[in-house]
Parts: structure tokens; sequence; C-alpha cells
């Protein structure tokens, strides 16, 4: 999902002294929001600027840049008074959460230790994760602000690295000057990003010399940092990896819903290192060039497992690390493919968090889990491969974890094909995304968490899943345990839960195809405990 532009009318962290004028060169670009600072104009000019800002239909936000106590509360209790949407910056949160109670100002302070003016961000990367999160935890902070490259680090990589560790919003701001920032942070997860000097200084290819230029040069930027995934991108990726994964075998296995339907299993549990994942992988590292350091990624397991053995297929050193919910049958298998293994406390997104620390502290290439282009694209050729064999299918049911696979094969199908998310109820990361608009935060747990225990969706997924995906279908443990019981009994397929969420819907009644409909279900992992298989 694109970040969201937030322009500021200032120059070198200082309000403008045209800021009215210049307001009325933006006209009707698509500008949701129009900050300033606290510094630069006197406080009625800023009333009036805020006045203004509200009458073109936008919403108004405060940055406060002043670095002692006074100054910091006395802004922050002007925002009340100039009726902003919100404040951003400022260090001293527990302060200023009780002047904004109740008061719908959406607050969003500086993580890290603030230095100078115009404001620098110091210390370091893990130093200013654990403020992020500290931050993060009080109540009344809606987000973060977060100055990425005003950091002698590389801003990217610590933009991932806080956006990881926060449950909430991240805006980054500072010095955002060239559309290869804009399009980092795009990938790194933030929520929305401020330009104001670079715009004033146009610093931004555009067609002309106008402010009106440069703000449509950066909405166009922003634009084409989009997470659409293409038919001719997993076109490529399925060129790129015929020769390093299998091309999994479809079965028909007849009227299971007993509806009059023709039901097909697609096995990607027989793919290499045991899942789908295998696709992504491999697409990522052989689109560019891995480093000495070597790669790092963080997985539930199936992920790792499959990232691990594409690096010991290609010969490159890897680093795994699993959210400590991971099984140790996926957590053994990842040494077996010669990783080095690190088990987190916490679930995936402490997984991730800790593995953008040490990327940083490496400069190893991170691979994410569902969350990257690449990935995605190699995940869609799955979807390529059920068009192809399987004639004229009409539904194909996908369980969903982080949304990377169900994002690739809906970005495949686009729409031709009916595309149905499965998730367990206790991990409904979709659902409750399509529900509110956006990617969300959710609790997750139970039977199949450490497969599709994503907290929350990926962007580019839930981009495509937007589009591209018919419905979510939500099931209790107990029917997903059912349907993987069921695999192994009647076809000797060895589905985990994770896996066998996709056939559930089949069983319980949750999806009753159509008399002739084609459905095809997507197996997408077999790294089962085979114990439990025994058992059934």
């Amino acid at each position: 999902m694109q970040p969201e532009f937030i322009f500021m009318l200032t120059l070198d962290d200082r309000t403008v002294p045209d800021a009215r004028e210049r307001l009325a060169e933006l006209g009707d670009a698509r500008v949701p929001v129009v900050g300033f600072k606290d510094v630069g104009l006197p406080f009625d000019d800023l009333r009036g600027l805020a006045r203004e800002i509200r009458a073109t239909g936008r919403r108004t936000a405060l940055e406060v840049v002043s670095l002692d106590a006074a100054s910091e509360l006395r802004s922050a209790a002007s925002a009340l008074d100039l009726g902003v949407d919100y404040l951003l910056g400022g260090t001293r949160a527990e302060q200023v959460v009780p002047l904004l109670a109740g008061s719908g100002i959406g607050y969003y302070p500086f993580c890290g230790r603030i230095e100078g003016h115009p404001s620098r961000l110091c210390g370091s990367l893990s130093e200013i994760v654990d403020s992020a999160a500290r931050l993060s935890a009080i109540e009344g902070v809606d987000g973060l602000d977060l100055l990425a490259y005003r950091w002698d680090g590389d801003g990217a990589i610590l933009a991932a690295a806080v956006a990881a560790a926060s449950p909430k919003p991240v805006i980054a701001a500072g010095s955002i000057d060239r559309p290869s920032r804009i399009e980092a942070l795009a990938h790194a997860g933030v929520a929305a990003f401020t330009v104001g000097t670079a715009a004033f200084l146009r610093r931004f290819p555009a067609s002309g010399a106008s402010l009106r230029s440069q703000i449509d040069a950066i909405l166009r930027i922003n634009e084409e940092t989009g997470m659409e995934i293409s038919r001719a991108m997993i076109d490529d990726a399925a060129r790129r990896i015929a020769e390093r994964i299998r091309r999994t075998p479809v079965i028909e296995v007849g009227d299971i819903a007993r509806s009059g339907s023709d039901v097909f299993l697609k096995l990607e549990s027989l793919q290499h290192s045991g899942s789908f994942k295998a696709r992504g992988a491999f697409n990522t590292l052989l689109s560019g060039t891995a480093p000495e350091a070597g790669v790092i990624a963080a997985s539930g397991g199936n992920h790792g497992a499959a990232v691990a053995y594409a690096c010991q297929q290609l010969g490159m050193p890897v680093e795994i690390f699993v959210p400590e919910i991971s099984s140790p049958v996926k957590q053994r298998r990842l040494r077996e493919f010669g990783a080095i293994v690190h088990v987190v406390p916490g679930t995936y997104v402490d997984a991730l968090a800790a593995s953008e620390l040490r990327r940083a502290e490496t400069g190893a290439t991170s691979v994410h889990a569902y969350d990257l282009p690449a990935v995605v694209a190699g995940q869609g050729t799955v979807g390529k491969e059920i068009a192809a064999q399987v004639e004229d299918v009409d539904t194909v049911l996908v369980a969903v974890g982080g949304a990377g696979l169900i994002g690739g094969v809906a970005s495949w199908f686009r729409g031709d094909v009916k595309v149905i998310g499965v998730e367990p109820v206790s991990c409904r990361s979709l659902a409750a995304a399509l529900e509110a608009g956006h990617p969300v935060d959710v609790d997750v747990g139970g039977l199949a968490v450490d497969a599709l225990g994503a907290r929350r969706v990926g962007d580019i997924g839930y981009d495509a899943a937007s589009h591209y995906v018919d419905r979510v279908i939500t099931l209790a443990d107990d029917e997903i345990a059912r349907a993987q019981v069921e695999l192994w009994r009647s076809f000797r397929i060895a589905a985990e839960p994770g896996a066998a969420a996709a056939f559930a819907p089949l069983l319980t009644g949750a999806y009753t195809p159509a008399r002739g409909e084609r459905v095809c279900v997507l197996i997408c992992g077999g790294n089962a405990d085979l114990s439990t298989l025994a058992a059934a």
C-alpha cells in the first residue's frame, strides 16, 4: 500500500514566511495533508494558515521541532487552539499525552534522541528501535515520527526496523529529497512521509520549475512505487525460477463437497523445502546479487526453510530468525539446510525486527516472508501453473497468512477466476484488513499459527486482495484439524494445518460450490508433524 504524502510548508525546519501564497499554488493537487512547523511564523499567522488549509478540504499537521521543554509543551498546547488533525514530533510524550487527551488530535512523537536544528536523529539502530517500541506502548500515542534520513546510518533499514517493531503507524520525515528514498520508504512499510524543503529547492525531477510541478512529481513518484504485481512480473519470475523449482502435480479428487462440483488439489506440499515458499525465495535471490555477508530472513518456518534451501543450492550463507512459536520440526529442517537459526521470543513481527537489526550490523540481504514484490511475484507462479493444469478452473481456495501467496495467485488471475482466502478465526489478518480498509494488527494463535500467524498482512498482498479476492472464509481450529486428517486418510497427503485450512471449507460447508463448478484447492505446505498424522 502506498504511503500517504504529507506536504510541509517548511524550509530548513521552519515554516516559510509566504506559506499562504505557497498553499494557494497547490491548487487541486491530490495532497491529503498539509503541515507546518512550530517555528517560523507568529502563532496568529499559523492559526490563519491552519484555517485556510482546512478550507481546501485537507487535513492539517503541526510538527514540533523546538527542543526545550517549555517551548515543546507550549507548541503542544497550541495544537489544540489551532485545531490541527495531527501533532508530529517532540520528545516528551508522557507530558504531551495528558494535554491532548480527548481532543481527537493524532499524536506522533519523535522516536530516538533528537539533537540540533535542523533536527538530527542520534543513537544506534537498536536504541532507536527500543525507543519506538517504548513509545508505541504509551496509550495516547497514535504513531511515530521518524527522522529516518536524518540519521547517520541507512535510513531505509532504520525505517523497516522501526515499522516492524511498532504496532502503530510510522511517519517518515526529514531529508526525503529524491525518488529512491520515497520508493525505499514505501517498501519499508511506513504509513506516510513528509516533504518540505526538497520541494521548495526543486530536488525532484519535474516538468517545470514551479512548486506545483514538484508536488505533481512527488505524487507521481509515490504512485509509481505502488505494490501491484502484474502478470508480466509473474511470467518473468516463472522463467527465472523454472530450473530451480518443481512444477507440482494437480490431482482430481471428485465431488468432495457433494454439490455436483469437480475438485482438484494443487500439491505444493511436494515443492522443494516442503512448501510454495521456494518459488518466492528463488525469484528474490536470482533477481539480484547477494553481498558477501549473505542472506537473512525472518520466518515462522516455511519461508525460512525455502530461503535456507535456496541459499544452499546457490552457495550463499544464510541466517534465519524464527519466533519461538515455530514448530521444532521446521526449526530442524532449517538447520538441515545449513542455516544458522536464531529463535526469538514472541511472534513473527518480533523475529522480523531482530532480523532487521542483524541486517544492519552485517550488511546481509534481507528476504521478507511475504511483503516483497519479487517474493509475491514468485508465489504468483502457482496461479500461472493452476491455470495451465486445471482447464476452465472457476475457483481457487488459498490459505492466508501474510497474504503473499494469495496476493500472487490473485494477481495472476486478476478477477478472471474466483479466488477465495481461508484463515483460522484465531489468525484473521486479511479478513480484518479488508473490513478496516487497510492492514491492521490482530492477535494470533491457534493450531496453524506457526504458518499462518502473521499479525498483519503485507501491503502488497492486501492491495491484490482488495482488488481480486472474492471473499475470506474463517474457520475454527477443529475444522482445520479435521481437514488435515481427511487429507491424510483419504489421499495420503501429508499437509500441515496451515495448508489443510484451504481444504476445510469444502468439508464444513463454509463454501459449497455450484453444480459443475471446477474448484482447485491449493495445498500449500507439507511440513507436517508426522506423529500427529500417525495417530489419525
